[in-house]
């Protein structure tokens, strides 16, 4: 009896760690990453002004694309940002330009053409673009000096996005 009780709990403790364990092995399908991202103004909603500029880094930012030459395959990156970004205010005020280091480096040497204003709420400006398949977003909360900087559309080998969290100064 003894022999039947130790050879049915060696079974029940196989099969739990038969189904367990390969669980807690697994990678997850999803990372989450997390980082300080203090306040770093005043909390007072300042209206951009004009020719205005900002000089910002990129504190989170995260990739997307597809790969029609290789597959089809699914791409997706996201980590820390660290790059250098600049926002400029039209001479109008009715549009805001987002300069990034990767246009700059591949030879846009002028500032990009400005998104155009198109909500304004209380420390929110929302400016938004849309050309064919390609949208442009940038949500600019003017209290903390915050946004988000979105592209999305046909890349040169399938639809693609980003998304930028920007902290100015």
């Amino acid at each position: 009896m003894l022999r039947v009780l130790l050879i049915v709990g060696l079974v029940i403790v196989a099969a739990a760690a038969g189904f367990f364990v390969p669980r807690l092995l697994q990678f997850p399908s999803q990372l989450a990453l997390r980082y300080k991202f203090p306040d770093q103004a005043a909390t007072v909603a300042k209206p951009i002004a004009p020719d205005e500029s900002y000089a910002c880094s990129a504190v989170t930012q995260a990739e997307t694309y597809e790969n029609r030459i290789d597959g089809p395959t699914g791409n997706a990156s996201a980590g820390k940002g660290g790059d250098v970004v600049t926002l400029k205010v039209s001479s109008d005020g009715n549009g805001i330009s987002v300069e990034l280091p990767f246009d700059i480096a591949n030879g846009a040497a002028v500032s990009p053409q400005p998104i155009p204003i198109t909500a304004r709420d209380g420390s929110y400006v929302v400016a938004s673009r849309a050309e064919g398949v390609d949208i442009v977003t940038l949500v600019f909360d003017t209290s903390t000096l915050k946004a988000v900087f979105s592209d999305t559309g046909q890349g040169l080998i399938g639809i693609r996005g980003r998304s930028i969290l920007i902290a100015c100064r």
